[in-house]
């Protein structure tokens, strides 16, 4: 099994603002391509500092090189995702009770091959040995993080009150093996909600998934 990064706990501008949440759902299609949807709900004032490019915030996709805080800005969003892999179906804004919601849905021929790139995250599909596909985060590159004391959890623990994480990913496929406690015979849930279980600011969690191959 692997380890899910998790930048957005290593970043000053998360644990500023702390009352991030993010939803994002991955759909593995038949013919391998794929859609991939994200929902960041953000309240009003944390938006309008993200807007102006004065928070760096994380998250499971890979920083582009206009800022971290790239969720934000419609042309961020489109820049990165300048690929032949890649197609924004939508990018949206809402108000909801309080919060500044934004939903972007990408659009990709093939999955793989858009994981390949990294523009995604750390996440790979490939093909096991028994003809089966995984699904799964890379580790991190270079020496493992120290674990961190206490103290630094505590701290993390205080800073990301508000903080709420869920990954989903679909398969076209029964699901055979997961590291999801969430499991549907074709859908897995990672939930990371500090205000129920924390154990994630600790030690990295572990995302995998394999499903029947063809």
């Amino acid at each position: 099994m692997t380890y899910f990064r998790v930048p957005i706990l290593s970043l000053l501008g998360l644990l500023a603002a702390g009352c991030i949440h993010l939803e994002q759902r991955v759909q593995i299609n038949p013919n391998g391509s794929g859609v991939v949807t994200y929902e960041y709900s953000v309240a009003e004032d944390v938006f309008a500092a993200l807007a102006a490019g004065h928070l760096a915030v994380g998250s499971w996709q890979s920083p582009p090189a206009a800022g971290l805080s790239w969720f934000a800005s419609e042309r961020a969003v489109n820049e990165h995702f300048t690929a032949p892999e890649f197609e924004v179906q939508l990018y949206r804004v809402n108000r909801r009770d309080g919060r500044r919601v934004i939903r972007i849905v990408v659009l990709t021929p093939s999955l793989q091959r858009a994981l390949d790139t990294g523009k995604l995250g750390d996440f790979r599909l490939a093909r096991t040995p028994e003809g089966n596909w995984r699904f799964a985060s890379q580790p991190p590159a270079g020496p493992a993080a120290a674990k961190p004391s206490k103290a630094e959890v505590a701290r993390l623990r205080a800073l990301c009150d508000d903080l709420w994480l869920r990954l989903e990913v679909s398969t076209p496929a029964p699901i055979l093996d997961t590291t999801a406690k969430d499991r549907r015979e074709r859908q897995a849930v990672w939930l990371f909600d500090p205000a129920t279980d924390d154990s994630f600011l600790r030690v990295r969690p572990r995302i995998e998934l394999v499903y029947r191959g063809d």
